[in-house]
């Protein structure tokens, strides 16, 4: 993952919400960094999948991509029935191959806001934002700042890895024109998870 300008390793297989994540070769938890908790929870709730357990192995109900950002989210301590009961979702735009992208709005993230949360392909996100949330601030999406972003991008996809991206946008209440035109664009970038 990439996120806060660091890149992250995630340790484990397969579905198992069990492996480290690990910064510079140290491990980190959930509040390590200012902006992962915030993207976690972006990928975990802008998300069908969820992970299953019953049968004793884990595995995955729904898009194994999706699941992945799950299992990740596990890593954290962090489930999709916790996140999804504490900020229900009210509303959503399902992911459209044509979009590349997928939104889900929230009440109760930000006090008195509703939150969309969207999740899709880093090419077409980052062009629907403006603004990049770095070491807890908000500040303007540059094209420096997005030359970066793309250039880890890259990175992740010459490794073989498929990468999704993860962005935000707060609302004073669910907006009455929930088109993609309004709700994906003017949106602030969480940052890239990258899985194999």
């Amino acid at each position: 993952a990439y996120i806060d300008d660091k890149i992250l390793d995630i340790e484990g297989g397969g579905y198992e919400p069990i492996g480290a994540v690990k910064s510079d070769g140290k491990e980190i938890n959930i509040d390590s960094l200012p902006d992962l908790r915030i993207f976690v929870t972006a990928g975990t709730l802008a998300n069908d999948a969820y992970l299953d357990n019953s049968s004793g192995a884990w595995k995955i109900a729904g898009d194994p991509t999706e699941g992945a950002i799950v299992t990740f989210s596990g890593k954290l301590g962090m489930t999709s029935d916790e996140l999804n009961k504490e900020f229900p979702r009210v509303e959503e735009l399902p992911f459209d191959s044509a979009r590349k992208m997928m939104s889900t709005f929230h009440k109760n993230y930000i006090p008195g806001k509703v939150v969309s949360f969207t999740k899709g392909a880093p090419d077409v996100v980052i062009k629907r934002c403006t603004k990049i949330t770095l070491n807890g601030e908000i500040i303007d999406f540059t094209e420096d700042l997005k030359n970066r972003v793309l250039s880890v991008n890259s990175q992740f996809a010459k490794s073989a890895l498929r990468v999704l991206s993860a962005a935000y946008k707060e609302w004073d209440e669910l907006p009455k024109d929930n088109t993609s035109h309004v709700v994906e664009n003017d949106m602030i970038f969480l940052g890239l998870v990258g899985m194999i």
